[in-house]
């Protein structure tokens, strides 16, 4: 490590000037951790605020991870990823870090876990965005079905509206604090007589007095000939057609975080 000289700056204006580009460029923090013990103390932890897991990565994160203590790790992680194509023994070693991480505002499952993976979400008492891969939200909901008296805390989820609809019956009892919820229709989906039943869903939920934002990441032209009457007026509702849809939409919001998602749309709309 450089042994740098003493700070001109008073310590509070140079660890905001540190702070400001770890967090603008988090591939910076290695770099930056070199050029002192004072700045290596302030911005190291920022190196695990994002964990993201995903294929021929994830070994190394978790030798990294397991370097630190699990109490650093509960402090700092905000932001929990487990992305596509991981394998089961990398799987197994991810899940085993997750308890860990008691500070988390914001997981992202893009690949399937165990029961016993949701069964530990309500330790998490910080925790309010939830993703789920589509091709795995059914198994969430299953869990959910067959633990009645389970309960989450989450106030954000995004998944794709096909497995969001299945959610119907289980929102207002195991998703209490639910308010705003988020997904793209897949284009296979687009067939009216699957829409309308849809359509007919998302209208019953709206009539629930938690919910107070959906947002359909749908081009309105894919809509004709269904019942958007229902739907596409009402106040709730948020039509969002931005460059984060699909396929790409799950990848950015690996990199970005569900919280970041949620930030954009914010900034783009003001039903707020």
């Amino acid at each position: 490590m450089i042994n740098s000289p003493e700070p001109i700056l008073p310590p509070e204006i140079e660890l905001s000037i540190f702070h400001f580009c770890a967090q603008s460029n988090p591939r910076m923090v290695p770099v930056l951790i070199q050029v002192s013990q004072r700045v290596k103390t302030w911005i190291e932890p920022l190196r695990f605020r994002q964990l993201y897991f995903k294929r021929n990565k994830a070994t190394h994160l978790i030798t990294l991870v397991k370097w630190k203590e699990a109490d650093s790790l509960a402090q700092h992680v905000q932001y929990f990823v487990i992305g596509a194509g991981i394998s089961y023994p990398e799987h197994i070693l991810i899940t085993s870090i997750l308890p860990h991480c008691a500070g988390m505002r914001d997981l992202a499952l893009f690949t399937g876990v165990q029961n016993h993976t949701y069964a530990c979400l309500p330790s998490f008492p910080q925790l309010r965005y939830l993703t789920l891969c589509h091709r795995y939200v059914n198994y969430f909901v299953r869990f959910l079905r067959e633990n009645p008296s389970f309960t989450l805390q989450i106030t954000h989820l995004h998944s794709d509206w096909d497995s969001l609809v299945s959610l119907e019956s289980l929102v207002p009892f195991q998703l209490p604090n639910l308010t705003h919820m988020a997904g793209e229709w897949l284009e296979s989906e687009y067939r009216a007589q699957l829409m309308d039943k849809r359509v007919e869903i998302v209208a019953r939920m709206l009539e629930y007095g938690q919910i107070q934002c959906i947002v359909l990441s749908i081009p309105r032209s894919s809509l004709s000939g269904c019942r958007t009457g229902l739907i596409w007026n009402h106040p709730k509702v948020i039509q969002l057609e931005i460059a984060v849809a699909g396929a790409f939409e799950a990848e950015w919001i690996c990199k970005n975080g569900s919280l970041r998602f949620w930030e954009t749309i914010e900034s783009k709309v003001k039903k707020f």
